[in-house]
């Protein structure tokens, strides 16, 4: 991160931020949550998928879990699918497009492809992001909608979205 910021490495920024390891599959607790590392498939030594996890009463007074899925970079990989699996809001990225990037391999998902990780998932509800200003965010959302049986939209900056 330092080398990021052109920051020296000592103290770099380890006064801002307690850096640690994941492992894969070895959960932490964050405050009220459970953030579970999934490996998944990109071209750098460590990639993962975060599965964030909570535990909260409802209105009437009864625990209900919450599960968010954020996929990070990724192409289709079963570890994608176990971290969204169940997951109330699985915030996928959709960088690439179904018939342009078909020769790039092990980068990104498509829309389709992550509609049919998020349907594999049997995740509720699909937001999509990541999606670079030559990607068409309707191209991607259209590719989704036929693969996946619940609710996908694109994420939009400053909007708010409810777990």
């Amino acid at each position: 991160m330092a080398t990021a910021y052109g920051l020296e490495l000592d103290p770099g920024m380890h006064e801002e931020f307690d850096f640690t390891n994941w492992t894969e599959r070895e959960s932490v607790t964050v405050g009220p949550f459970t953030v579970t590392p999934f490996a998944v498939n990109h071209p750098v030594e460590e990639a993962y998928a975060l599965r964030v996890e909570v535990t909260e009463p409802d209105k009437q007074g009864n625990a209900v879990s919450r599960i968010l899925t954020y996929s990070g970079d990724t192409d289709s990989c079963t570890g994608l699918e176990e971290a969204a699996k169940d997951a109330d809001l699985f915030l996928c990225e959709a960088a690439f497009e179904e018939g342009r990037d078909d020769d790039i391999k092990d980068v990104h998902l498509t829309g389709k492809r992550a509609g049919e990780a998020a349907e594999s998932a049997g995740a509720r509800r699909l937001l999509l992001t990541h999606i670079p200003v030559w990607t068409s965010p309707t191209t991607v959302m259209a590719e989704a909608r036929p693969v996946f049986g619940g609710d996908v939209a694109v994420a939009v900056a400053g909007v708010h979205y409810t777990v």
